[in-house]
């Protein structure tokens, strides 16, 4: 997962629908290498990816999440399945990067009933399959309760994410 929070040398920013085109086409033609993940998308049969909350505005992982989408399914002639994804269309270059993507996959399991009205909405065609998170249909504790679990080993410190020194009860 490491290769969604950083571009992979040589790769351009994937901002607009043209970016993610240009993309495969340096990686169909060689000018762009994706070293290992290339190599794992070449033997591959299927490529299952966790969304993990990440199709949003401002998160460079949402992006590459659709590029590797796209190729996968275009570039290496993968089935492609993308589960367990939320999403915020709301920019309207990131909407238009979807709708060109998420079409082509195999499947696409959204978490929450926003998400599959934002893709009938944006996208239109076979509509996502609806897969509930279960961290959605939770009940927060009450909030003197709340600090005492945040305090909980990984809870806020867990790679990607670091919050050395952060107190939940301030």
């Amino acid at each position: 997962s490491r290769w969604f929070f950083a571009l992979p040398d040589g790769m351009r920013e994937p901002r607009t629908w043209a970016d993610v085109q240009c993309i495969g086409e340096d990686v169909r033609s060689g000018r762009l290498s994706l070293g290992r993940v290339g190599e794992a998308l070449a033997a591959c049969d299927l490529l299952w990816m966790n969304g993990e909350n990440f199709i949003r505005p401002g998160a460079l992982k949402g992006r590459l999440l659709l590029v590797l989408a796209y190729l996968a399914s275009e570039v290496y002639g993968k089935r492609c399945v993308l589960t367990n994804v939320s999403l915020d269309l709301s920019d309207p270059e990131l909407a238009t990067i979807a709708r060109h993507v998420l079409p082509r996959l195999a499947e696409v399991h959204v978490r929450e009933t926003v998400s599959l009205a934002a893709h009938a909405a944006i996208i239109g065609g076979v509509a996502p399959q609806l897969y509930p998170d279960p961290g959605w249909a939770a009940q927060p504790r009450p909030p003197e309760q709340w600090a005492a679990l945040a305090r909980l080993a990984g809870h806020f410190s867990a790679w990607p994410d670091v919050a050395e020194g952060f107190d939940p009860s301030e």
